[in-house]
C-alpha cells in the first residue's frame, strides 16, 4: 500500500504512533455523527481502531490510511478503501476529518488521490461511497470528485439505536465529467 501524496497531503498507512493524533479527533461526537462508528471514549478505542488497519492491510494489502499535512506533519483523519470486491473490480470509500480542519478542501484533495489510486494501479471499474442525508458536507465531496447519486438506501445504516437512510454515490471508470 503505497503512499500517495498531494499538493497539500500525504495519505500513508496508519501506524500505532499515530495515536494521540487519531483520539484527537475520533474522541469528537461530531466527526463521527454520520459514520458508522462511535466517537471513541480512550485512547486504547483508537488503539482497537488502529489494529484493525494493521489487519486490513495484512489481510488485503490495504485499508485507509492517514491523511497528513504536507506542511506540518499533522494527522488530521482518514480517507481510505473500506472494502475493495476485486472479483467485480469495485470498491467502498470513506473519509473522516478532524474537525478544526472541516471547509478547506482536505476531504475532496483525500477522496480524489484514492479514487486516482482505485481506478490505476488497482485497476476497479467501479467506486462507492455512502453519507447519511443530513451529512451534506461529505454528499458534496462525493459530487466534487465526479460522483453521482444512484439512490437512497432506506434504513440501512443502524446507529444510536435507530435505523437510518443512506445516500448512495458512485463513480465508474468510464465517467470523466470531474477529471481526478
Amino acid at each position: 500500500m503505497p503512499a500517495l501524496p498531494t499538493e497539500r497531503l500525504i495519505l500513508r498507512k496508519i501506524t500505532m504512533d499515530d495515536r494521540d493524533a487519531v483520539f484527537a479527533w475520533a474522541r469528537d461526537p461530531e466527526v463521527s455523527r454520520y459514520g458508522s462508528w462511535d466517537a471513541h471514549r480512550t485512547p486504547h478505542d483508537t488503539e482497537i481502531f488502529i489494529e484493525s488497519c494493521l489487519k486490513q492491510y495484512d489481510r488485503e494489502g490495504l485499508g485507509p490510511w492517514v491523511i497528513q499535512l504536507r506542511e506540518t506533519g499533522a494527522v488530521i483523519g482518514t480517507c481510505g478503501f473500506g472494502y475493495v470486491d476485486r472479483l467485480d473490480r469495485r470498491g467502498g470509500i470513506g473519509y473522516f476529518l478532524s474537525r478544526s480542519e472541516w471547509g478547506r478542501g482536505y476531504a475532496t484533495e483525500a477522496a480524489r488521490a484514492v479514487l486516482r489510486f482505485g481506478f490505476g494501479p488497482l485497476a476497479l471499474n467501479r467506486i462507492e461511497a455512502r453519507c447519511m442525508p443530513l451529512n451534506t458536507a461529505s454528499e458534496r465531496v462525493m459530487q466534487k470528485v465526479g460522483m453521482k447519486f444512484e439512490g437512497l438506501l432506506r434504513q440501512d445504516m443502524f446507529k444510536n439505536g435507530a435505523f437510518h437512510d443512506v445516500k448512495l454515490y458512485a463513480r465508474i471508470a468510464e465517467d470523466s465529467e470531474a477529471p481526478l
